[in-house]
C-alpha cells in the first residue's frame, strides 16, 4: 500500500525512471548521488532514459579516449544535479524533473571527472541542434569551422595583432612544399609528438623539401596528424601552415634557438593555432577531420514527459596528454584564435572578452552555455594585444584562486611602468607578478622530454609578461624575473626532485609542481635580504630592489658588492660553471635551530628549537631516505629572507604570536663550508617569537 502511494504522489515526467533516477527532482543542486553505478549497472537499467543517455555518453566518452593509461571498466559513476535556475517553480512541484540539468562524473567525489551533463527538455521546448537535419556529428563541419573564424575576424578588433617577424619556413599546402614567405597569413598547428616517428626537416633535406609536391612524395613518412592539420587548412581554403618539425631546421642551433626566442610572436601572429588537444601523438589523426576518428557526442531518448540530451563537457574539463606537456602551455596561451580538435567536437576560442568559446555541440542548457569558458587576453603597455589565457589553472590550493589568477593577466592590459599614481601603479605590480606565479604553477606541473627545455618551452610567457610589465627582453634570470627578485624566492616544490643542470634557487632547478607563498598579497611580507646580485658566466649582474635589473653589463660604480676581492674571484670563477645568486642576509648560528623529520608523519619536515620544540616546518615534502636525515637535514642552516605579521601555524589561535617569518633552508655542504657556496634545499616557515631570540649573524650567502 505505501509503495502505491509512493508511485501515485511520483510527478508525471519520473514516471518512466528507475529508483535512482527519480530522486534527482528532490536532490540539492550540487549534491552527489554516488549509488549511480558501474557502466554494466547503468547499461541493465537501459529503460531508464537517463541510464539509456548515460550509458552512451559514457561509453562514447571512453571510445573518444582509448589511449587513457587506466582501465575504466570498474569506475563507480555519480550524478550531480547541477544548479541552472529552473529548481524553483517546478511544473509538477516537488520531485518535478522538468528542464533538470544534472552531470555524470567518473571516479570518486570530489577528485570524480565530469563526463557528460544531461539535460530534459519539456514537449515542445526541445532545442534543434543541427543546421541541417541528419547531420553526421561523428564528422566536423568545416564551414562551420570557417565561419567561425570569418566572424572573429570581421567582428573583434581585439583579435587583430601586429608583429614583426623576419620571413617564416612555413608549409604551402598547395604546393605542398617547404617555402619561406614574409608575412604571410599562416595557421599553426600545436600538438604533441610523443613517442610517434616525427619527420624532421634538417640541413641535409631542407633544400629537397623546398621542391614542389615534396611533401606529398613523403606521404605516409609524415606523420598522421601533420598530414591532417595540412588537409584541414586546404579544406578552410587556406595556404599557409606552420608546424615545428617541419618548418624549424632541427639541427641548425643558431636559426633553432632564435624561432625559439620568438614562439610567443610565431603563435600570436598565426591566423589561427589548430590545437590537437584529443590527440595523443602525432600518429593520430585530428578527432573528427575523418570518419571514424570520434564517436557522436551527443545522445537523446524520449521518456519523463519530454526529451533527455546529453551533452559532451567542455575540453578543460576532460584532461588529456596535452594538458600534460610543456611545450604545449605556452603554444595555447599565446595563440590569438584556437580551434581546439578535442576528442568529442570542436571548439573555437578567441581574444575577444564577449565571444567566449564557440562550439559543434550547441549548449543544451545555462549550465553549459560556453560564456563560462571565455578567455581572458592580455595586451604590452602599448596597448598591442601580445597574448591569450584561456583556461589557466593556477594551482591546486583553490578553485577561487582561478579567478583571480585570470583577473592578474587580464589587468597587464592597464599595466604601464609610467603612468598611474603610486598605489595604483604598485597593484598593477602586484597583479602582473601574480599572473607570472600562476603562469609557474600550472606550467611547471607538465612534463618535458628533454629536461633542458624548461625554460625554452616557457620563454614566451616570460616575453608576454615582461613585455607587459615594461621589461627588456634579456630581463629573465633563470626564469625569475629581477624586478620581483626577493619575492620569487619565495617558491617551494611539491616534492624534493632536482632538475640536473639547473640551479637550486630557481624553480626551473626542480623537478616538481611548484607553489609560492603569500601570492594572494605579497605586500604583506617584510623583506630581509638586500644587496642582491648574480654572478654569471664571469660576470656580476646587481639586482636593483626597486628598480628593472641592469644586465647588459653596464651599470653604476656601485653594481660591485661590498666582500673580499678573492671571494668575488671563487664566485666569478664557479659561475662559468652554475650560476649564483648572492645576497646579505642573517643566518640562524649553528646549533640554535634544528631541520629534522616530524617523528609521526616522516615526510614532513619540521623546524626544533634546541629544546625540541616545534616551531616552524618546510613547505616541502620529502620522502624518508637515511641520507636525508642523517647526513643533509643536519647540517643545514636557516637564512632569513622575510616576515610578516601574520600570527604562525602553531600559535594562529592563541593570540600571543608576533608573526611568523620565512627562511631559506640551505645545505652548506659536507664540511659545513662547501667553499663559501650553499644549495637551495627548500623554504620554511618560523614562528616569529622563537626566531626573535635565536643567535644569528650577517653573511654574504651565496647560492648554486
Amino acid at each position: 500500500m505505501e509503495q502505491e502511494d509512493q508511485l501515485t504522489n511520483l510527478a508525471p515526467c519520473t514516471a518512466d525512471l528507475c529508483p535512482t533516477c527519480r530522486t534527482l527532482g528532490t536532490t540539492t543542486p550540487s549534491s552527489v548521488i554516488t549509488g549511480f553505478g558501474r557502466l554494466d549497472d547503468i547499461k541493465a537499467r537501459g529503460r531508464c532514459p537517463v541510464c539509456h543517455v548515460a550509458y552512451f555518453a559514457i561509453r562514447n566518452h571512453q571510445l573518444n579516449r582509448p589511449r587513457e593509461e587506466r582501465d575504466p571498466t570498474h569506475d563507480a559513476f555519480t550524478l550531480v544535479p547541477q544548479d541552472n535556475g529552473t529548481f524553483e517553480g517546478s511544473q509538477h512541484g516537488n520531485g518535478c524533473i522538468c528542464r533538470l540539468v544534472v552531470r555524470v562524473d567518473s571516479g570518486s567525489y570530489p577528485s570524480s571527472k565530469p563526463i557528460c551533463t544531461i539535460s530534459h527538455f519539456r514537449p515542445g521546448e526541445e532545442p534543434r541542434f543541427d543546421a541541417e537535419p541528419g547531420r553526421d556529428l561523428s564528422v566536423a563541419d568545416v564551414s562551420e569551422l570557417r565561419s567561425w573564424l570569418q566572424q572573429c575576424e570581421n567582428e573583434h578588433d581585439q583579435c587583430r595583432v601586429s608583429y614583426d617577424l623576419p620571413p617564416l619556413l612555413v608549409i604551402d599546402v598547395e604546393s605542398m612544399c617547404l617555402v619561406e614567405a614574409s608575412s604571410p597569413r599562416y595557421f599553426a598547428l600545436s600538438y604533441v609528438w610523443g613517442t610517434a616517428e616525427v619527420f624532421k626537416t634538417l640541413q641535409s633535406n631542407v633544400d629537397d623539401l623546398r621542391q614542389a609536391g615534396a611533401l606529398e612524395r613523403l606521404g605516409e613518412t609524415i606523420p598522421l596528424l601533420i598530414r591532417d592539420a595540412v588537409l584541414l587548412v586546404q579544406r578552410l581554403g587556406e595556404r599557409y601552415l606552420w608546424v615545428d618539425s617541419l618548418c624549424i631546421v632541427q639541427d641548425d642551433d643558431k636559426a633553432k634557438h632564435s624561432l625559439i626566442g620568438r614562439m610567443d610572436a610565431i603563435y600570436a601572429k598565426a591566423v589561427c593555432t589548430i590545437i590537437a588537444h584529443g590527440s595523443a601523438d602525432a600518429s593520430c589523426s585530428l578527432p573528427g577531420l575523418r570518419e571514424e576518428t570520434r564517436q557522436p557526442y551527443r545522445v537523446t531518448a524520449q521518456g519523463g514527459d519530454g526529451v533527455f540530451v546529453s551533452s559532451s563537457p567542455h575540453y578543460s574539463t576532460c584532461p588529456s596528454v596535452y594538458d600534460t606537456r610543456g611545450w604545449t602551455f605556452q603554444e595555447q596561451i599565446l595563440s590569438r584564435r584556437r580551434l581546439i580538435f578535442g576528442a568529442d567536437q570542436v571548439f573555437f576560442s578567441c581574444q575577444s572578452q564577449t565571444a567566449g568559446d564557440r562550439c559543434e555541440n550547441l549548449p543544451s542548457s545555462p549550465a553549459d552555455a560556453s560564456t563560462m569558458y571565455g578567455p581572458i587576453q592580455f595586451m604590452d603597455q602599448h596597448g598591442a594585444a601580445v597574448g591569450i589565457l584561456p583556461n589557466l589553472n593556477p594551482d591546486l590550493t583553490g578553485a577561487g584562486d582561478l579567478g583571480r589568477a585570470k583577473r592578474a593577466i587580464l589587468e597587464l592590459s592597464r599595466l604601464d611602468s609610467g603612468t598611474g599614481d603610486g598605489q595604483q601603479h604598485q597593484q598593477l605590480r602586484w597583479n602582473a607578478l601574480h599572473a607570472y606565479t600562476s603562469a609557474v604553477t600550472a606550467y611547471s606541473s607538465r612534463r618535458l622530454s628533454y629536461p633542458s627545455d624548461i625554460l625554452n618551452a616557457f620563454l614566451g610567457i616570460l616575453l608576454s609578461l615582461e613585455r607587459s610589465s615594461g621589461f627588456t627582453r634579456k630581463s629573465s634570470v633563470y626564469g625569475l624575473l629581477p624586478k620581483y627578485i626577493r619575492h620569487n624566492l619565495h617558491w617551494f616544490s611539491q616534492t624534493g626532485a632536482r632538475r640536473a643542470g639547473w640551479p637550486s634557487w630557481s624553480w626551473a632547478g626542480w623537478d616538481s609542481e611548484i607553489f609560492w607563498v603569500e601570492r594572494e598579497n605579497p605586500q604583506k611580507l617584510e623583506y630581509q635580504i638586500k644587496d642582491t646580485f648574480i654572478f654569471d658566466r664571469g660576470r656580476i649582474l646587481k639586482i636593483p630592489e626597486d628598480e628593472i635589473a641592469v644586465l647588459a653589463g653596464t651599470g653604476d660604480p656601485g653594481t660591485q658588492p661590498d666582500i673580499p676581492i678573492d671571494r668575488q674571484a671563487s664566485l666569478l670563477a664557479l659561475s662559468n660553471k652554475s650560476p649564483i645568486i648572492a645576497f646579505k642576509a642573517a643566518v640562524a648560528d649553528p646549533d640554535t635551530l634544528r631541520v629534522s623529520p616530524h617523528p609521526i608523519r616522516i615526510r614532513q619536515i619540521r623546524i626544533w628549537t634546541h629544546s625540541w620544540e616545534i616551531c616552524g616546518h618546510m613547505h616541502e615534502v620529502y620522502g624518508y631516505s637515511t641520507e636525508l636525515v642523517k647526513n643533509l637535514l643536519p647540517r643545514c642552516r636557516l637564512v632569513y629572507l622575510s616576515r610578516n605579521s601574520q600570527p604562525c601555524v602553531f600559535h594562529m589561535y592563541r593570540g600571543e604570536c608576533a608573526g611568523s617569518c620565512y627562511a631559506l633552508v640551505v645545505d652548506p655542504g659536507e664540511d659545513g663550508q662547501q667553499n663559501g657556496f650553499a644549495t637551495r634545499v627548500g623554504i620554511a616557515q618560523i614562528c616569529d617569537n622563537n626566531w626573535r631570540v635565536t643567535p644569528t649573524h650577517e653573511e654574504f650567502v651565496a647560492l648554486v
